[in-house]
């Protein structure tokens, strides 16, 4: 979902890229390069904050993968 947000918003202003984690890490990118001509400065603050907490659950997702990982490893059911 946020990945959808973030298109959805860079779209409103002309900024599109291909689907996906790396698209939109292409977006996020870009959005940090672009001007006040092509992103105004109020969508890249939306836009950034959308990323950061991309990075957060990310982050969480990895960190509860590796939680599991190991309890896996440990369980004698599995």
């Amino acid at each position: 979902m946020l990945i959808n947000a973030i298109r959805a918003h860079c779209a409103e202003f002309g900024l599109i890229a291909a689907q996906g984690a790396r698209g939109a890490r292409d977006l996020v990118e870009r959005t940090v390069q672009a001007d006040n001509s092509t992103l105004p400065e109020v969508a890249r603050g939306v836009v950034m904050l959308l990323a950061e907490q991309l990075e957060a659950l990310v982050a969480q997702i990895q960190a509860l993968n590796r939680r599991l990982l190991a309890w896996h490893r440990q369980s004698e059911d599995c």
